[in-house]
């Protein structure tokens, strides 16, 4: 066997090339995909800097918006009422028809059931039947009233019957009640 001569300076020349060859091939991709990474990076952050810049202005908005927003959720939660209030409910739909000049012959409610579950709590869905008899706009008047009132009343029937000089009414309001939170012992 012949024994190589290789000097000095070849064999660093070798080693040096060996090791540029291994980075080209090992750690120049690595290196690349994590710049392409990075270029990600930076180009989301940009993006969400310049909507920022864009929307910081409207932060006062969005405030004011966020607080009437859970003034009118206050409003609505304030609205349902406990199943023993129900006759106050009956008695405030009695009194108020005579502040607009309506007969108010019957009011029933029907049979309470569950309403299907929500995040915000459990309900109980009450109809109620008002019979009244009244003056046309009078009577749009009292369903509108009995809408905006500091009641959850929706309707869900209205119907209009002509009778001179007068107009009966039959109307089947839907009410939400929260359900009481019994605890069994």
């Amino acid at each position: 066997m012949q024994k190589l001569n290789i000097d000095k300076q070849t064999l660093i020349f070798s080693i040096w090339v060996a090791v540029l060859v291994l980075e080209l091939f090992l750690l120049l991709p690595f290196s690349i995909g994590r710049i392409v990474i990075l270029n990600k990076s930076i180009a989301a952050l940009e993006r969400d800097l310049i909507n920022v810049q864009r929307e910081w202005p409207r932060k006062e908005e969005y405030i004011e918006r966020k607080q009437n927003l859970e003034s009118d959720i206050a409003n609505l939660n304030s609205k349902f009422t406990q199943s023993r209030e129900v006759s106050k409910l009956l008695s405030f739909i009695s009194s108020s028809s005579k502040e607009f000049a309506i007969e108010v012959q019957a009011v029933s409610p029907g049979k309470l059931t569950d309403y299907p579950g929500s995040e915000a709590g459990e309900y109980q869905y009450l109809p109620i039947n008002i019979k009244a008899k009244g003056q046309y706009h009078n009577l749009g008047r009292f369903f509108d009233f009995l809408q905006r009132s500091e009641y959850f009343f929706e309707g869900k029937e209205l119907n209009m019957y002509y009778d001179y000089p007068y107009n009966n009414l039959e109307i089947i309001f839907s009410y939400l009640i929260k359900q009481e939170n019994v605890q069994e012992e």
